[in-house]
C-alpha cells in the first residue's frame, strides 16, 4: 500500500480547521482531528500568499495489520501537505486557506513531496475527481522492492524513485564485516534513514560547517532536541536531515517533523517535560511558545531565515 488516504482540510471561520474530505474514508475521529490540526501552518509561520509543502508524522489509532507488510512502521503514518493561501475579501480573515494532504505509511520524503506537489494544484483546478484519478495511477505502481529503481506514473508525470531498504541497521556489524561488503549493501538500497534529505541544502553550508559535528553528536548519543523553525517546511526538513546524518545507523527515538500544541500527543511530551523525564526524541515546531511549555527539553535549536536568505542557528 503506497497511500493510505487523500485528504482535504479547510479553514472554517466558525469551526476552525476541519477535515472536509478523505478519500477513501478510513481515518478514525482522533486521526481526523490530528490531520486537521497538523495540515495548517501556525498563524505566525506563513503569512504570505502562495503555496507551502511540508510533512508531519502522526500516531495511528488503527495501524495496518502486521501481516500485511513487516517493513512498515505500524504505529505512525506520514502526512505530506500542500497548503494554499489566497487573498479573499469575502472572508473575515481576508484569506482562503486549504490543504491537500497525502497520508501514507511510508517515510519516502522526496517521493511524496513530489506526489503532493502534483496533486495540490490539480485538485484546486479540477476538484475531487483528482483523487480518483490519482488512485487509479497509484494502483499500477509496482510492489516495494528495496534497491529497485522504479518509474511511477502520476497524472501525466513520471516520478523516478529508488526504493530504500525497510530493514533497520542498528550496528555496522549487522550490515557486513568488511568495508567492501558494506559499500555493496549501500548500493543495494541500505543507506539509512532519510538519505533523500540533504542536510546541506536544508540548513546551508555555513550552518553545517559550523555546527555539523555538534548536531551529529546530539543525534548519535540519543539527545532530545526541540527544533524551532520559522516555517513548517524548514521544521520538517530539518528534523529529517538531523536523523539522516547518523546513517547507516537508524534513529531509534521518537521524532515529529512538525508538532503543534493541538497534536494529540503534545500532552504526553508536556508531561515528560513537567516530570523532568524527557524521552529520546527530536521535535520540530514553528511556535516559540512551545519552548516555554517544554522548558526542560535538554537541547533547543532556533533556526531562522536571515534577510539574505541564509539559515541562522541560535
Amino acid at each position: 500500500m503506497w497511500v493510505h488516504t487523500f485528504c482535504v482540510v479547510t479553514f472554517d471561520e466558525d469551526l476552525g480547521q476541519k477535515l472536509e474530505l478523505q478519500y477513501p474514508p478510513v481515518l478514525s475521529e482522533n486521526e481526523q482531528r490530528a490531520v486537521a490540526f497538523l495540515s495548517f501552518p501556525d498563524s505566525n509561520s506563513f503569512n504570505a500568499v502562495g503555496d507551502l509543502v511540508y510533512l508531519f508524522r502522526m500516531r495511528m489509532d488503527s495501524p495496518v495489520p502486521l501481516a500485511s507488510s513487516p517493513a512498515l512502521d505500524h504505529t505512525f503514518h506520514y502526512g505530506f501537505v500542500f497548503f494554499r493561501q489566497c487573498r479573499n475579501a469575502s472572508k473575515s480573515r481576508g484569506y482562503f486557506q486549504q490543504s491537500v494532504v497525502v497520508i501514507t505509511p511510508h517515510a519516502y520524503s522526496s517521493l511524496f513531496k513530489q506526489v503532493v506537489s502534483i496533486l495540490g494544484p490539480l485538485y484546486f483546478d479540477h476538484g475531487n475527481s483528482t483523487f480518483e484519478a490519482a488512485e487509479h495511477c497509484i494502483a499500477s505502481w509496482p510492489h516495494h522492492q528495496p534497491g529497485l529503481k522504479v518509474e511511477l506514473p502520476l497524472l501525466g508525470s513520471v516520478l523516478n524513485f529508488f526504493v530504500p531498504s525497510p530493514q533497520p541497521c542498528q550496528l555496522l556489524s549487522t550490515m557486513a564485516e568488511e568495508l567492501g561488503s558494506i559499500l555493496e549493501e549501500v548500493d543495494q538500497g541500505f543507506p539509512g534513514q532519510f538519505q533523500d534529505v540533504c542536510l546541506y541544502s536544508t540548513l546551508g553550508q555555513a550552518v553545517c560547517t559550523k555546527y555539523l559535528w555538534q548536531l551529529w553528536e546530539l543525534v548519535i548519543t540519543g539527545q532530545s532536541v526541540l527544533l524551532i523553525a520559522d516555517s513548517p517546511a524548514l521544521s520538517s526538513e530539518s528534523v529529517l536531515a538531523l536523523i539522516s546524518i547518523i546513517a547507516p545507523l537508524t534513529y531509534s527515538g521518537d521524532f515529529r517533523p512538525y508538532l503543534t500544541i493541538f497534536d494529540v500527543d503534545f500532552r504526553e511530551f508536556q508531561a515528560q517535560n513537567d516530570e523532568n523525564a524527557v524521552s529520546q526524541s527530536i521535535l520540530g515546531t514553528t511556535n516559540p511558545f512551545i519552548t516555554k511549555m517544554l522548558s526542560n527539553w535538554p537541547n533547543t535549536l532556533h533556526l531562522d531565515h536571515s534577510s539574505s536568505g541564509h539559515i541562522t542557528v541560535q
